[in-house]
């Protein structure tokens, strides 16, 4: 059974707890603007994959970019058979196959910090029932 919260309707999500989404969608956008604009020439952070991670992710792409790439499915459950530590499977590797190599770890890491901080407002909107803005405010300051 579902709960309802006074101020929300029949529905657990209402308007305003969507625009504070999309808002925090926004917030992480703006927080890696550089890195889209700037691309391989912006400045590196502490969380920023290096080169390596990059190649990597070029590299396990390739069965998305060419269907005639090799293929093993007895060897770890059906991934690729010469690649490392990405499955091709892996978001990261499905965005550097069609993607710009310098946008793959930005768009990464906008999707899994909008995702941190939409599950937080979410948790302290609906779980502890804080009102929109400190469920907002909490998803921020998580950021």
């Amino acid at each position: 059974m579902h709960r309802h919260f006074p101020d929300s309707g029949p529905f657990l999500v209402d308007a305003r707890a969507i625009v504070f989404v999309g808002a925090l969608f926004a917030a992480v956008a703006i927080t890696h603007l550089d890195k889209f604009v700037e691309g391989a020439q912006g400045v590196q952070r502490a969380h920023d994959g290096g080169d390596i991670l990059v190649t990597a992710l070029a590299d396990c792409a390739a069965p998305w970019r060419d269907r005639t790439h090799v293929w093993s499915p007895t060897v770890a459950r059906g991934w690729p058979a010469l690649y490392g530590t990405f499955p091709s499977q892996y978001i990261g590797c499905v965005a550097a196959a069609y993607l710009p190599l310098p946008m793959v770890w930005p768009v990464l890491q906008v999707l899994i910090a909008s995702t941190i901080a939409v599950g937080t407002f979410l948790f302290f909107r609906l779980t502890l029932n804080y009102s929109h803005a400190a469920a907002f405010a909490g998803a921020l300051f998580q950021l």
